[in-house]
């Protein structure tokens, strides 16, 4: 092929012209190869950041949820203690009142048992209540 560039005027052959738009689309071919190769590299990268980032991502957020899960255990493990302890100091109360209730009735026992007591074994006055109360 000649150097056509000192001279814009001059004729080019059908073959030239065909040399030349070959050799142009090899050069853009090749350019376009290139450019897809970098193309993959790019992507390859950018799939290997999204990978890495999403890995990041996922810890940040099982980091943040079992913070918050921590916190809320404890709020829950917290009220729930308060709240046993509302229901056992209630039962216990109960329990307390139900043993006074049993207390009250056999505060005057000893009292009521030394009256029998004296009744039934003390001396008899008379031989008759005796007879009596055995036949």
């Amino acid at each position: 092929m000649q150097d056509t560039t000192d001279d814009m005027e001059m004729p080019v052959t059908r073959r030239e012209l065909r040399e030349e738009l070959a050799a142009s689309e090899a050069r853009v071919g090749a350019r376009l190869d290139t450019l897809e190769a970098r193309f993959d590299t790019l992507e390859a990268r950018f799939d290997s950041l999204e990978g890495r980032l999403e890995q990041k991502l996922e810890q940040k957020l099982e980091q943040k949820l079992e913070q918050k899960l921590s916190v809320f255990r404890h709020d829950i493990v917290a009220e729930l203690s308060a709240e046993f302890a509302r229901h056992a100091n209630a039962i216990s109360e109960q329990l307390r009142t139900g043993m006074r209730m049993y207390d009250d009735q056999y505060k005057t026992l000893p009292a009521r048992v030394e009256r029998l007591e004296q009744r039934v074994f003390a001396p008899s006055a008379s031989p008759k209540r005796a007879r009596r109360s055995h036949g």
